[in-house]
């Protein structure tokens, strides 16, 4: 028996090796598809010298990958080892900081208003929650009710609550269409939601879509503290923010200052640097309203939050200039596009965490 148990350890190990191979070759493809991308939209690739990848070796560990890096400074111009490695963020600190059993529970887009009663977020019209469906009031209804609140809006937004990410499977649902059947395709854990009214100035970049701010924190060291706020802007005819089109373009990211001032230069997905959005408006001189207070809300949200380190909120502002919570990403927040905009993923944090989590060869 004991031989059989430590056949069964061997194995293990090796598939959980295996896992963490192909997770990496995944990512490291996607980087790589990035810089091609960036290199066919006419930008320059900067590969790494051995004396840049010796001071991310020192800082992170050797081994590291370091096609973040690369990928950074092509689309940058700049170098600086404090880039956080996707590979390395994914595979050793997420796991680590951010509680992997409690994303479930924490991540599930239609509790959010439970733990949450005094923060603004999309109105819910019908909730389905494993298979059950729920009013706005959390209340049991049946299908045939759920379809009727469906049929109050003309059109509405529906999505999935659960295990979602990007943006993927977020539609617009139409008073007109077969809403049992569309009930059907999500199966369950969905919400159909109003259609949000933003802030002229943020509807400005993009009417199509929601644009959003995402605002990445940390809780570290007994207090949550900002690390970066960037405005994300959608791809025209887009209705997620989010959404990326296969040359790289579409969604534009760039970098909001402290005093919520947004920077005359965005970035695309791959790297390739605008100073306008889709249709033509100009990045520099804007500055988002209420900004203070979009600080202040996610704060406060995420000293709530202390099973999470690092979390991305994503946060529409509504036409009174109210900051609405779209969600907030516990599990696999963006690392590449943060750094673009806004430097290293952990700030003046950054040296302290890759001496937590140095890779030990």
């Amino acid at each position: 028996m004991k031989i059989i148990s430590y056949i069964v350890k061997i194995c293990r190990y090796i598939t959980r090796k295996n896992d963490k191979i192909n997770l990496n070759n995944y990512f490291v493809g996607a980087l790589e598809d990035d810089i091609k991308k960036l290199q066919q939209a006419g930008g320059v690739v900067r590969r790494l010298t051995q004396e840049q990848k010796q001071q991310v070796y020192e800082l992170w560990g050797r081994g590291v990958d370091v096609t973040t890096h690369e990928l950074i400074y092509s689309a940058t111009g700049k170098f600086m080892p404090e880039y956080c490695p996707l590979t390395h963020f994914r595979e050793v600190i997420e796991p680590v900081i951010n509680n992997q059993e409690m994303v479930p529970a924490w991540g599930d887009k239609n509790l959010f208003e439970k733990m949450f009663p005094d923060v603004k977020f999309p109105k819910t019209i019908v909730r389905n929650i494993n298979g059950m469906y729920y009013d706005q009031s959390y209340n049991l209804i049946n299908i045939e009710t759920a379809i009727e609140l469906a049929k109050t809006l003309d059109k509405s937004i529906i999505k999935p609550t659960v295990g979602s990410f990007c943006g993927n499977g977020v539609s617009l649902l139409h008073k007109e269409d077969d809403i049992q059947s569309v009930f059907q395709s999500y199966q369950k854990n969905f919400a159909v939601q109003e259609l949000l009214i933003q802030h002229p100035s943020m509807a400005k970049f993009n009417t199509s879509s929601v644009n959003v701010i995402r605002y990445n924190t940390l809780f570290y060291e007994g207090d949550v503290h900002p690390l970066s706020a960037t405005l994300r802007i959608g791809a025209a005819g887009a209705i997620n923010d989010n959404s990326i089109l296969d040359d790289g373009r579409g969604m534009i990211v760039v970098n909001i200052n402290s005093q919520g001032e947004v920077d005359e230069k965005g970035y695309y997905s791959n790297g390739e640097r605008v100073s306008a959005s889709h249709n033509g408006v100009l990045l520099k001189g804007n500055k988002i309203p209420n900004f203070s207070l979009i600080t202040e809300t996610v704060i406060r949200m995420h000293r709530q939050m202390a099973h999470f380190a690092f979390i991305g909120f994503d946060v529409a502002i509504d036409e009174e200039a109210n900051p609405v919570i779209m969600e907030y990403n516990v599990y696999a927040p963006g690392v590449i596009y943060y750094q673009y905009t806004s430097g290293p993923l952990f700030g003046p944090f950054t040296r302290k965490i890759a001496n937590q989590f140095k890779r030990r060869v």
